[in-house]
């Protein structure tokens, strides 16, 4: 839930990929722009749109690299740009295999 009004999206769901400490691979989405794209009857999707003061679900997908050795590290993580206030609740990474 972002509570204050803002000019631009300031907050990100981060996944970067390291490995010895540097990171070889880095994904970002905006999370504001997402909020309320699940909840039933919304049928496009804003890049412009911003959701304040409501709570809703932001998914994230990335295709790992298939050169991915053992000791890569993979994080989930939250930037807030511009030190705005944000909540972040239930957050969980899920991890699916082709087959």
């Amino acid at each position: 839930m972002c509570p204050k009004p803002y000019q631009y999206f300031k907050h990100l769901l981060t996944f970067p990929v390291s490995r010895g400490g540097k990171t070889t691979h880095w994904y970002g989405c905006k999370i504001d722009n997402k909020i309320g794209l699940t909840e039933p009857g919304v049928t496009h999707f804003d890049f412009y749109y911003a959701a304040r003061n409501k709570w809703g679900y932001v998914y994230f997908f990335v295709k790992l690299p298939d050169d991915l050795p053992d000791g890569d590290e993979l994080m989930l993580d939250v930037w807030n740009v511009d030190s705005e206030d944000i909540y972040i609740d239930n957050v969980s990474p899920d991890l699916y295999k082709n087959k």
